[in-house]
């Protein structure tokens, strides 16, 4: 699905069901630490709402307000192979510092994929990911960085959402109560088959 008609079909489904930010924000609540929203906030969103009947960028503005659950950038790099160390900064950010990478490596491995190496609060991890030259690996990366939240039993994922041909957006949440969420408000994610496109999403 083209990201344009993606956006109207999100923000189609809100209409027929009568979703707004409050009721969207109670949804994405669980998913995210079960801390309300705070009025003002939601009185923001509701405002833009009314202005403009846009959901997905309503989405954006609960993850990334006050929660801090979100994290944007570019997929393509102006080096090869792309540098994924600046981006699990930015992810990082997201977690309220349960997961603060630091010393963030990134060399070759013998048959030419990436190895990412990095430690966290003084233990290390490191994990291979397949080098896409000047694209980010983005869904290899964040396998990897989700095993290291595994082992830190940290119950959050990070969950890239589906942009179309545009930034990587990922969310870090509790991804059991945000798949059911995400399935309610029409949310799509991001399935990359490949480091440097997408072929689909569910």
């Amino acid at each position: 699905m083209d990201y344009p008609d993606y956006k109207a079909k999100i923000t189609s489904h809100w209409l027929q069901l009568g979703i707004g930010p409050r009721e969207a924000a109670a949804k994405l609540q669980a998913a995210c630490g079960d801390i309300e929203l705070d009025e003002e906030t939601i009185r923001k969103l509701e405002a833009r709402w009314l202005q403009k009947h846009d959901a997905l960028s309503i989405v954006y503005g609960i993850l990334a307000g006050p929660w801090n659950r979100l994290a944007g950038f570019d997929c393509e790099d102006v080096v090869s192979p792309a540098d994924h160390t600046f981006i699990v900064t930015y992810l990082g950010a997201t977690t309220a510092n349960k997961f603060v990478a630091e010393n963030a490596v990134q060399s070759f491995e013998p048959n030419g994929d990436l190895r990412l190496s990095l430690t966290h609060e003084g233990k290390p991890y490191a994990f291979t990911f397949e080098d896409g030259g000047s694209w980010l690996n983005l869904s290899g990366l964040l396998v990897g960085l989700n095993r290291a939240l595994e082992e830190l039993h940290i119950p959050e994922r990070f969950i890239e959402l589906y942009a179309g041909d545009g930034p990587g957006v990922v969310a870090f949440v509790l991804p059991n109560e945000f798949l059911s969420a995400a399935r309610e408000l029409g949310i799509q994610l991001e399935l990359r088959f490949g480091p440097a496109g997408s072929s689909g999403q569910r």
